[in-house]
């Protein structure tokens, strides 16, 4: 675990030891996303995700395009 600052262009610097952790490496491609008070960034080298993120209450049947796909409305 590291505590790093945000510069003043909102990038962040993945410490080395968390990026060799994570199998990061200079060029690879990252999912980033926000959930509340959290950001996430997930390694797309797979795209093989296994189990869910702690915290992140996301319901398939409220989704948008889930509506859409199937159009079905939220009850």
């Amino acid at each position: 675990m590291s505590v790093i600052t945000i510069d003043d262009k909102n990038r962040i610097r993945i410490p080395k030891k968390q990026a060799k952790i994570a199998g990061i490496k200079p060029g690879d491609k990252v999912l980033i996303f926000a959930t509340l008070n959290r950001v996430h960034v997930v390694p797309l080298k797979t795209k093989k995700f296994v189990g869910s993120l702690d915290g992140f209450d996301f319901k398939e049947e409220e989704h948008e395009a889930t509506k859409y796909i199937f159009n079905t409305e939220s009850k």
